[in-house]
């Protein structure tokens, strides 16, 4: 008789199963991570653009920016945020005229043009034009606790080609039919001591599986929220109208108030059907162990959002790369050039010509002039 499954015991397997699909994605192509997030750095931060210089050759010697990388990308930003891009919903039968699309494309803008939505998407394409790799993320938030009314809000994820990590099977570029994925915060240690306990914050002793991912560092902790998409079964109940029009509804998603109001209109309910369907499942971890079990959450579809400035697959790996990524070595050059022409500028000395007074008398009018 097989021995059933404590609810600690099944976590720890999630667990291990969760730390080796994350060493397994974040192998995958890490390189091209890494180069997404030195691209960022080469055209926004100070400095940046000598990086490259890791044996330290111009360690004592100046070293000028002239970036012109960042005006390109500025440029590029410029014109997107004078022409947003904005979503359009048409009925699926090809008319013009729907009071539901209306309705959606109201919402839709009602959820997504706050200043949060226009966050999310601005700084996602801010880092796919640059680094190649941009994310967002959907999250269901009440907007009326009392009526059970719901809102999708999109949330910014800053940092994406180094944050966000999906199942590297999925062959789709938007990762819509990833079967997993995650998204890490890192949080300082006291902040997670505080939240979640002083044995949370190491590797416990004797783990089964060592990651090689570095959860755990001096003063900082990495946190996961790991979506996990499996298939579900819900019941599907049918409406028939007088003129034999057919409504239906999910079961989990249709209230009996609602259900009442359906059959108070004269709509009578038939024989229900049972469908599958995709659900999404949520747990929030550490290296050490899952945190929390959030059990299914809203929606068919991992709620991460990704996007690419370029994206190919070569020989299996997915290679992504924004604007910066090819003027990188002209910019190099051009700060290396610029710096010797200014430096040996700055170090040769001033020449003052020395004459007797009979040398020059005749030509004092032109040394005048």
């Amino acid at each position: 008789m097989a021995r059933r499954k404590t609810p600690s015991r099944k976590l720890g397997e999630i667990h291990q199963q969760a730390l080796r699909r994350f060493d397994q994605a974040s192998n995958y192509n890490a390189e091209v991570r890494r180069r997404s997030a030195l691209c960022r750095k080469f055209t926004s931060v100070p400095g940046g653009q000598w990086l490259w210089d890791e044996d330290g050759d111009f360690e004592n010697r100046m070293k000028l920016e002239i970036n012109k990388t960042a005006l390109a990308v500025t440029r590029i930003l410029n014109e997107y945020r004078n022409n947003r891009i904005s979503a359009e919903f048409m009925p699926k039968d090809g008319s013009e005229n729907s009071e539901l699309s209306d309705i959606c494309a109201g919402r839709y803008r009602a959820d997504t043009y706050d200043a949060a939505g226009r966050q999310a998407r601005d700084n996602a394409f801010d880092e796919l034009v640059t680094g190649g790799m941009g994310a967002w993320r959907l999250r269901a938030d009440y907007e009326d606790k009392r009526k059970g009314h719901q809102r999708v809000c999109s949330e910014p994820i800053s940092d994406a080609a180094l944050r966000v990590y999906f199942d590297d099977n999925s062959k789709m570029e938007d990762k819509s039919d990833a079967a997993w994925a995650f998204l890490l915060t890192p949080t300082t240690k006291e902040a997670f001591v505080d939240e979640w306990g002083e044995e949370a914050a190491s590797f416990p002793v004797g783990i089964e599986y060592q990651p090689t991912y570095q959860w755990f560092q001096p003063d900082q902790v990495i946190v996961a929220e790991y979506f996990v998409k499996a298939k579900g079964k819900d019941t599907m109940r049918v409406f028939t109208a007088f003129d034999g029009t057919e409504s239906e509804y999910l079961a989990s998603d249709l209230t009996e108030e609602e259900a009442a109001d359906l059959l108070a209109t004269g709509l009578v309910e038939g024989e229900s059907y049972s469908v599958e369907m995709d659900e999404v499942r949520k747990y929030t971890l550490c290296g050490s162990k899952v945190l929390r079990d959030d059990g299914v959450i809203a929606g068919r579809n991992i709620p991460v959002i990704v996007g690419y400035a370029h994206r190919r697959v070569i020989d299996g790996v997915e290679y992504f790369e924004g604007h910066a990524q090819k003027p990188m070595d002209t910019q190099i050059i051009l700060n290396v050039q610029a710096s010797s022409v200014y430096e040996t500028s700055a170090e040769s000395p001033v020449r003052v010509p020395i004459f007797a007074a009979e040398q020059i008398a005749k030509y004092q009018n032109m040394w005048d002039s």
